[in-house]
């Protein structure tokens, strides 16, 4: 029976038995085969909710509940291990052997959703909590497993590193959990106050960890005292802005968002300064693995034209860089001067400004800093052209700055700035001066030689 079927079937053709249709022809996989697969999975919302499209007497709790919801909703680096896929020497078409790929790696992924859901950083994110202590626990009984093979000595160096490590792991764990644990409550109450810009600033500001426990706790009070000035301002200023903006269904609304901002605020930043304080304690428990530049990388001018590297250029762009971020300037480097270590003057295309570097949060801040517009007397040099020491001007202090925001005062500033030699000190009247006439209408001066970018090369 078995013989006469296998003699009808040697006589019909090879294609006619095949699979075929809409997959296209057979292959014969004599081996395929798909590595395993590591996913890292990391997920921040960021969706701006339209309060003016509210019902406000019947969907209020809801819209705050969702926007706290969208800022607690984090994951953070949730790995999912999906394992390899085999073929072996079977005769299938591309179709069939695509629907057998998607199949295998759906069943991996919905085998390990549990990777996502305990990755949430409201909840501490467990699953790395979990992993840090297995690769801790691991490593105590590895190491001196390790040296006892090669010898006492060996052994005993192997304790202490497994010992180490499990501390490391656990402690850092455990403190990296809470730290997750306040960062989305802040997230989530930063959400709260509708305000897109200090959602911004507070996001940059999270960003830069502390390097160690005293960067934290200064960082933390900062942004408690901020939390507490910004929730008391808003009082004042929201409704002003909104009533700018909106005419009086603005004000009402900047009274709403003031009323809110209130008590959201000065909580966002006791949450902040909880979150700071615990990362200031979670970086001890890091290996030190901060890598050292050699250089500062290459600053590339606006016309994008690569050139040999600069090393003052550099150096000039990495301070404009450190202050400009957390503020969101696109100002781009013109000149510099360091004046000492812990302080530098600075010009960019868009106003000069003094740079102080605070021990205490271990980062450069502006000190302060002014629009070339609202330079009202061209820079001179102290001490005569001969025996220069530095330069003196006059500006308009920024209305937007301090309590001046409140009164709009712009009363005038005299500024002088020490430079550390003559040459220095000329270089920078010359390149300021040029600076406040090009973007002064009263000081500009018609002239077929213009200042350019090609000049700052050539920086002394």
């Amino acid at each position: 029976m078995h013989i006469e079927m296998d003699l009808k079937l040697s006589q019909t053709a090879l294609n006619d038995r095949l699979p075929g249709g809409d997959g296209g022809p057979p292959v014969f996989l004599d081996e395929f085969h798909l590595s395993p697969l590591k996913v890292h999975i990391s997920f921040s919302p960021e969706i701006l909710i339209d309060t003016s499209q509210i019902n406000v007497e019947e969907d209020t709790l809801s819209l705050y509940l969702r926007s706290f919801g969208i800022g607690v909703t984090n994951i953070s680096d949730a790995i999912l291990k999906l394992a390899y896929y085999d073929a072996t020497g079977q005769l299938v078409t591309i179709t069939q052997l695509q629907d057998r790929v998607v199949k295998h790696y759906i069943h991996q992924t919905l085998t390990q959703l549990y990777a996502v859901v305990f990755g949430l950083d409201i909840i501490g994110n467990p699953y790395s909590l979990a992993q840090n202590i297995k690769a801790g626990t691991k490593d105590l009984f590895y190491e001196p497993y390790q040296g006892i093979v090669q010898g006492p000595r060996e052994f005993a160096e192997g304790v202490v590193i497994g010992v180490n490590s499990f501390l490391r792991h656990s402690v850092g764990g455990l403190v990296g959990a809470a730290s997750k644990i306040t960062r989305s409550v802040g997230k989530g109450l930063a959400k709260l106050t509708f305000d897109e810009g200090y959602q911004k600033q507070r996001n940059r500001r999270m960003a830069q960890k502390p390097s160690h426990i005293g960067e934290g706790l200064a960082r933390g009070g900062k942004s408690l005292l901020m939390g507490v000035y910004h929730g008391v301002s808003g009082i004042v200023l929201k409704p002003k802005e909104g009533a700018q903006q909106e005419g009086v269904e603005g004000f009402f609304k900047g009274v709403g968002k003031g009323l809110v901002g209130a008590v959201t605020r000065p909580l966002g930043g006791i949450s902040d300064m909880i979150t700071y304080t615990i990362d200031g304690i979670h970086h001890h428990t890091q290996v030190d693995d901060k890598i050292d530049y050699m250089r500062h990388p290459r600053y590339i001018q606006p016309d994008k034209i690569l050139r040999p590297y600069n090393t003052t250029q550099s150096e000039g762009k990495y301070f404009l860089h450190q202050v400009a971020r957390p503020r969101a300037w696109t100002d781009e480097y013109y000149h510099h001067s360091v004046l000492s270590d812990k302080s530098v003057f600075l010009l960019t295309d868009m106003k000069c400004l003094m740079l102080q570097f605070d021990d205490m949060v271990n980062e450069w801040k502006v000190d302060w800093y002014h629009h070339y517009n609202d330079v009202v007397k061209l820079p001179v040099l102290l001490g005569g052209e001969e025996e220069a020491v530095g330069i003196a001007f006059t500006a308009l202090m920024d209305p937007n700055a301090g309590v001046s925001r409140f009164f709009k005062n712009r009363r005038k500033k005299e500024r002088m700035v020490i430079l550390p030699s003559s040459i220095s000190a000329k270089v920078m009247r010359n390149r300021f001066e040029s600076l406040v006439r090009s973007s002064h209408r009263k000081w500009i001066i018609r002239s077929e030689e213009q200042s350019c970018w090609d000049s700052c090369c050539r920086c002394l």
